[in-house]
């Protein structure tokens, strides 16, 4: 059985898009994500987007969401990483340094790096460039290219927004109706092909 999985996610500002990549493709059973001061008002969207990827990949997972830490304080954010670890160290980590500012990510991978050497867990930690599909490995084992598949509807919530049908939605199903009863009736009726 594969072990469960935990993610600790830095949010900083910056798009949530990898965050996202890695819930839907890694299905951890908890988050952890720290944000910097400024950004705790942006994690409700978070939260919304992971009880939609749970429902639709049906998987449970439970987000933490510790206060949020000065962007610039190292010693804060690896206390913060310190904290999250200790409280589930039997689980596989993942660490997500992609959103976070400059210092919130150095603080994070010296804290996986810490976890792995220090301690012998397994732990990876990633950033993700979404603009180039690469993942690319700090700590840990790699990923492949794969986490970077996202549905439309995937994309729209990592983004804040959600689908609706489009005016011609009502014309594309009746067209939909009406070509398929003209397939059927040609499928059953061979002869009428030629006409």
């Amino acid at each position: 059985m594969e072990k469960k999985k935990a993610l600790l996610t830095l949010f900083g500002g910056r798009s949530f898009l990898p965050t996202a990549l890695i819930v839907i493709h890694e299905k951890p059973g908890i988050v952890v994500a720290i944000s910097s001061t400024q950004s705790n008002e942006d994690l409700p969207q978070l939260e919304q987007a992971i009880e939609k990827f749970k429902k639709q990949l049906n998987f449970e997972c439970a987000l933490e969401t510790p206060d949020g830490v000065d962007a610039f304080d190292v010693e804060k954010i690896q206390k913060a990483c310190d904290e999250a670890f200790e409280k589930y160290a039997d689980l596989d980590w993942i660490f997500d340094v992609t959103g976070g500012t400059s210092l919130m990510s150095i603080a994070a991978y010296e804290a996986a790096r810490k976890f792995r050497d220090e301690l012998d867990k397994p732990v990876k930690c990633w950033y993700l460039n979404t603009a180039q599909t690469r993942v690319i490995r700090l700590v840990g084992n790699n990923r492949d290219e794969s986490i970077f598949q996202i549905s439309v509807d995937a994309y729209a919530t990592a983004y804040k927004h959600t689908l609706k049908p489009g005016m011609f939605e009502n014309i594309q199903n009746t067209n939909r109706k009406g070509w398929l009863l003209f397939a059927q009736i040609l499928g059953k009726n061979p002869h009428n092909i030629t006409l």
